[in-house]
Parts: structure tokens; sequence; C-alpha cells
């Protein structure tokens, strides 16, 4: 926990891809990249920038304007737990649902 968990892979708000995000991060990159799907069925994506809690990032879009601070209760290779909030108060729980990515239909 003092190191931080792990956040690859896709996560839901009620066990549903219409309210998802994924973390991914390739071995030839420090940055970790990230891809959420809203219920307005809308998509971005970007990059998370670490704080000095190695649980909570903040996410950046590709455009590199703040997006949201996800905080990781914890992760697993069969489940886990992240927090987001969009606006910085309300904080919505997101579900482990795979440990990758998952593919958007746009």
């Amino acid at each position: 926990m003092e190191e931080g968990f792990d956040i690859t892979g896709t996560f839901a708000y009620e066990s549903s891809l219409s309210q998802s995000i994924y973390f991914e991060r390739s071995d030839n990159t420090e940055f970790t990249t990230w891809a959420a799907r809203t219920e307005e069925d809308s998509y971005t994506k970007g990059v998370t920038s670490n704080t000095g809690d190695p649980n909570i990032y903040l996410l950046t879009s590709d455009d590199g304007e703040p997006y949201a601070t996800v905080h990781v209760a914890y992760t697993s290779n069969e489940d886990g737990l992240i927090f987001i909030s969009l606006d910085g108060r309300t904080y919505m729980p997101y579900e482990k649902i795979a440990n990758s990515r998952v593919t958007y239909n746009k």
C-alpha cells in the first residue's frame, strides 16, 4: 500500500461500460494512459500524474486539461475499487471489471 496499488485494468460504475475507465501502461513509457466513457457517451483519454500519495492520481486529458482525481482503495488481479471525482468534491465508486483495457465503440 505504501508503494501504491497497480491501477492497470478497466473499472466501471455499477458494472456498466457506459460509465467506465481503463488504465494501461506500456513497457517503454513512464506514463499510465487512460480512457473514459461517460453516461452521455462521450469519450476522453489522457495520462495520469502522480501526487504525493501513491494511491491518488490526477487525470489530464490529451488536450492538457484537468479531467478527474482518482483514489485507489485497493486492486488485485481479481478485483479492485477506485473512487473518481470529476468535481473535486464528490467521489463515485468504480469496481474493477477486467485486468486489461476494454475497447470502446464510438
